[in-house]
Formats: C-alpha cells, sequence, structure tokens
C-alpha cells in the first residue's frame, strides 16, 4: 500500500509528527492500537463489574415448596430470590414474615411469587368483589358434598342454595358470590369447607341457612361455560 505525506503539513511540526504517525505502517502503531484496544476491554470490563455491584436486584419472597390451598403458610415453604425488577407483581412480599402464618387462598407451585390478593384477608376480598356491593363480607360455609370442594377455584361466581337436610332442598339463599378459598376435608365423608365473598345481606342469609345444615353451590360465572373466571385468575406461575 503506497501512502504520501500531506504537502501542507511539515512533518517537523507536532501535527505533523501524528499524521505520519497514524499514516505510515510500522510495529509501532501496531503495537500502540493493541495497547488502545486492551485499555478500552479493561475499561468495558469495570464499567460492568460497578455496575453488578452497585445494582443487585430486589430480594422478594418466593414459594420454596408447593402450597395447597387453605394451607397455612410456613418458615421453610417460602424464601427470598433476588428477583429483577421487570419480574416482580405488584403486591410482592419483601419480608418473611409478611407471609408466613397466612392462609392460601390458591395453591402455589414453586418459584411463584406470592401476592396480597391470592392470600385470605381484605385485599383478595376486594379483589373479588362486586363494585355494586356496599359491604363486602367473608363468610365460611360447610358444604354438603366435600368432593365439591375439589371443583371450585378462587375467584368461581356460584350460587349458594339450601343443602339435602333442609327442608326445601335447592332454595336460592344468594347468588353472585365469589369463590376466595375452597378446602376439602382432611377426613374421608366429611362435608368440605368453602370461604366465600358477598355483599353483608346475603353473607347474612348463607351464615343464617348454614346453622340449619350444609349447603350447595352451583357454579354459574364464565367457568361454567368453559371459559375462566377474569377476576379469577392469578399472577404468573414463573415470574422468573
Amino acid at each position: 500500500m503506497h501512502w504520501s505525506f500531506p504537502a501542507s503539513v511539515s512533518p517537523d511540526t507536532p501535527l505533523g509528527r501524528v499524521v505520519l504517525f497514524v499514516l505510515q505502517p510500522s510495529w509501532r502503531r501496531r503495537r500502540a492500537v493493541r495497547r488502545l484496544f486492551a485499555v478500552v476491554l479493561v475499561v468495558i470490563s469495570m464499567v460492568m463489574w460497578f455496575s453488578r455491584v452497585t445494582h443487585t436486584d430486589p430480594a422478594i419472597v418466593v414459594v420454596a415448596e408447593a402450597i395447597r390451598a387453605g394451607e397455612t403458610i410456613e418458615e421453610d415453604q417460602v424464601t427470598l430470590t433476588p428477583v429483577p425488577p421487570a419480574f416482580v407483581p405488584a403486591g410482592a412480599f419483601r419480608q418473611k414474615s409478611a407471609v408466613v402464618g397466612r392462609i392460601a387462598a390458591t395453591a402455589f407451585q414453586p418459584r411463584e411469587i406470592p401476592v396480597e390478593t391470592r392470600l385470605v384477608g381484605m385485599e383478595a376480598v376486594n379483589a373479588l368483589h362486586d363494585p355494586a356491593w356496599q359491604s363486602p363480607t367473608m363468610v365460611p360455609i360447610v358444604l354438603s358434598a366435600d368432593g365439591v370442594t375439589g371443583l371450585l377455584q378462587h375467584g368461581d361466581t356460584v350460587t349458594v342454595v339450601t343443602g339435602v337436610g333442609a327442608s326445601q332442598p335447592g332454595t336460592v339463599i344468594a347468588t353472585a358470590v365469589r369463590v376466595l378459598l375452597a378446602q376439602q376435608s382432611p377426613t374421608a365423608n366429611r362435608e368440605g369447607v368453602a370461604v366465600v365473598v358477598a355483599d353483608a345481606p346475603a353473607a347474612q342469609a348463607i351464615a343464617a341457612a348454614n346453622v340449619e345444615g350444609p349447603l350447595g353451590v352451583l357454579v354459574t360465572g364464565p367457568r361454567a361455560h368453559g371459559a375462566p373466571d377474569v377476576q379469577s385468575q392469578a399472577t404468573p406461575k414463573d415470574q422468573q
């Protein structure tokens, strides 16, 4: 490759020496380029290391072991795990103490992130209640058949009716009731238990009817027609 020194620049001046160094092929230039490249790599590595040191993902409560709906969450069932902020859902917990001892309204699988609306409490009630209700209320009910609880899911919309032991079985007690928690009995041939959410008058009617005996429920929401209930959808299972 042929090159010529610019006529307008004298090689004896500082600028000329720089031009001569850049344009004239030599081992010095190659060595300088290699050194410059090495310095750039070192700077990039230091920037990346500093970024990792100064920016750490927040530690979030994550499920370590499978948790059944209705189960009281224990210390060894959850752990603190760093999670990128983009994958942290609203309502996630940063302290295990905020979760341990709470009752799971839905089942959890390992690596899921529990949130307030999936634990038994007012946040879950508020997430399920109808805006037309004046006073959403939780009420436990004993179901006439334990197998029914296995069919119910958190967020289902149901109609509550009198059970087989009532004077008029199948009488409607309350409609548009939301299922907060359905729990099967640990003992065979025993009634199941569910916790439902309804407006205060309907909740009172359900509680009064339950005194006379177990009740029945009819799933009437979207899931009764094969579609998932929009409000029953929980947070994504694997946010990590």
